[in-house]
């Protein structure tokens, strides 16, 4: 974890970038843009964290911690889905958001 709320955004902005070029070409491929708006909803979702929760709640992050936060930011990113409606299979969403995970 970066010390700093500006160091978090970069680097969750600069590790979600494959996310988004994979986000786009599912959006491309299945014809549907709900895949942009999934990752678009784990950016902001991700920013919101690194700025307003996490320096509030987490002044060490040990390693063992980075996939507890992963497991926390996985399900409130399938709540904001659910609330938004996308039109995203469960089993999509999850496969994406690990993938994206991985690749970030």
């Amino acid at each position: 974890m970066c010390p700093t709320p500006i160091g978090r955004v970069h680097s969750r902005v600069a590790s979600l970038i494959p996310g988004a070029l994979l986000a786009t070409l599912l959006s491309i491929i299945t014809g549907n843009a709900d895949w942009i708006v999934l990752i678009g909803v784990f950016l902001l979702l991700g920013i919101s964290l690194d700025t307003a929760f996490y320096p509030l709640v987490i002044r060490y992050q040990p390693p063992w911690m980075t996939f507890v936060l992963a497991v926390f930011e996985f399900g409130l990113l399938l709540v904001l889905a659910s609330v938004l409606q996308l039109d995203l299979m469960i089993w999509a969403a999850a496969i994406f958001y690990w993938v994206v995970w991985i690749l970030a």
